[in-house]
């Protein structure tokens, strides 16, 4: 079934917004500080609320904002920055299909946290669930990119760059219940814009790389 109006979130410059799905009913959700400041929306999965990155009032972090439609009327209300007791810069926000966790990976400072994390949706202590792989020359470039849940959030889909210069670069998908890490597509020291989708049904994948 199509999905209930509001029913695209996208970034326009420094503004969060949202729209119905035939392009009408176009209304700010957030306003970052700094034009394209305000990264990596997702919904969750009752469609209430959109989770991202941004900055905003000179705080940059993870952010939530209420999403609902009142006599027809989109409405914001309850816009907060997530906490996380982690040093750096949240990327990569998806929310779970199940609804109570949020991953994400952390643009440290300086150095590069390798790490994929999962937060409940109302904040906290962040989880480490994989860590790249971090045995070569340079430690401190392995990291975790796109990690994306499947349908019904039991795995997770990432690419991970290993450090080195000439390090390898693989899609990998990672169960969440056994631990288990498979390697989907390696792509050798390749480098190159990536990104990644798994598919409603979750049978598929699809990439660029």
């Amino acid at each position: 079934p199509a999905p209930a109006d509001p029913a695209i979130a996208y970034i326009n410059n420094s503004n969060l917004m949202v729209m119905n799905a035939d392009g009408s009913n176009q209304t700010v959700i957030a306003t970052a500080d700094n034009a394209y400041s305000i990264k990596y929306p997702s919904w969750s999965p009752d469609a209430h609320s959109i989770v991202f990155c941004g900055t905003i009032g000179g705080l940059r972090g993870m952010w939530i904002v209420g999403v609902s439609v009142v006599n027809g009327k989109i409405t914001v209300s309850n816009l907060h920055r997530v906490t996380i007791n982690l040093i750096g810069n949240p990327a990569w926000t998806k929310w779970s299909p199940v609804g109570d966790q949020i991953v994400f990976v952390n643009l440290a400072p300086n150095v590069n946290d390798p790490n994929i994390y999962l937060i409940p949706s109302t904040g906290g202590t962040p989880t480490v669930v994989y860590t790249a792989a971090t045995t070569g020359p340079s430690p401190t470039s392995a990291g975790c990119e796109f990690p994306t849940f499947n349908r019904d959030a039991t795995k997770l889909v990432f690419i991970e760059v290993s450090d080195g210069v000439n390090a390898p670069r693989n899609l990998n998908v990672f169960d969440l219940g056994t631990r288990a890490v498979t390697t989907v597509v390696p792509f050798g020291s390749n480098l190159g814009e990536r990104t990644l989708a798994w598919s409603r049904n979750g049978d598929r994948i699809a990439y660029a790389y």
